[in-house]
């Protein structure tokens, strides 16, 4: 699940930071905390419908409260809150532990995955998310985790600068695209670029090699290449070529 403030590569638990947040205390949730972390989720929800209206519902809290209920009733879930001098939460970050199994392809893992933080953007700027994830990674080592894992949007360039900051890395890119516009898949079109002395080697062995025909521009030193495939279904590439 998306962290909220980008698949990245873990982090080394050992040595985590301490939490340090000025102005603001920071506190394990309890039961009675839904309803606070759900309007709280709002914010990054509302940022995720923004950029991807085709996978995201606009925030409802009265729909979320049951499911965070079941996040603080989970053994391997913690969430932390950050509330302000006056008590009211302003930010809250969740950690999920669970062990990956080895199998023929991959080493066996406990892994922390560093989910759901979010931050009221009136108290942006003021360290609680980087307090936040420290719980996350303090409480990874105590439990014997062998890295912590998280993943963000590509939109979400404040998310991914806090979570570099943190020691995060890329580990691997996941892409997508719709189906809706498929139909027959052909190879994108390429243009290829290049300065050739006309009077030198380099156009001749382009010829040679790749039977082209050559169109003198008149007044021009420049010669238009088309390169033919042999794919018939391939699209051909058109190679410009400057004389010196």
């Amino acid at each position: 699940m998306d962290a909220g403030l980008g698949t990245g590569k873990p982090a080394a638990v050992r040595g985590a930071l301490p939490s340090m947040c000025v102005g603001h205390r920071l506190r394990q949730a309890m039961a009675d905390d839904a309803r606070r972390i759900a309007v709280l989720n709002g914010f990054v929800q509302a940022l995720h419908v923004e950029h991807r209206p085709d996978r995201f519902r606009p925030p409802d809290a009265d729909a979320f409260t049951p499911v965070v209920e079941g996040w603080l009733r989970s053994a391997n879930r913690r969430i932390w809150l950050a509330e302000d001098v006056t008590g009211i939460p302003v930010g809250y970050v969740m950690g999920v532990r669970f062990d990956r199994p080895p199998n023929a392809l991959v080493a066996g893992a406990t892994i922390v995955e560093l989910d759901q933080v979010v931050v009221d953007p009136t108290a942006r700027g003021q360290g609680i998310a980087t307090a936040l994830c420290g719980e996350v990674l303090q409480w990874a080592s105590a439990v014997g985790a062998d890295r912590v894992e998280l993943s963000t949007w590509a939109f979400n360039d404040s998310a991914q600068s806090l979570f570099a900051g943190l020691g995060f890395t890329p580990d691997y890119l996941r892409l997508s695209r719709s189906t809706n516009d498929i139909g027959e898949v052909r190879p994108v079109r390429q243009v290829e670029r290049r300065s050739f002395d006309l009077c030198g080697p380099e156009c001749a062995l382009l010829s040679r090699a790749c039977g082209l025909n050559h169109t003198t521009k008149a007044g021009s030193d420049v010669v238009e290449v088309r390169v033919g495939c042999s794919d018939p279904h391939d699209e051909l590439v058109d190679v410009i070529v400057r004389g010196a």
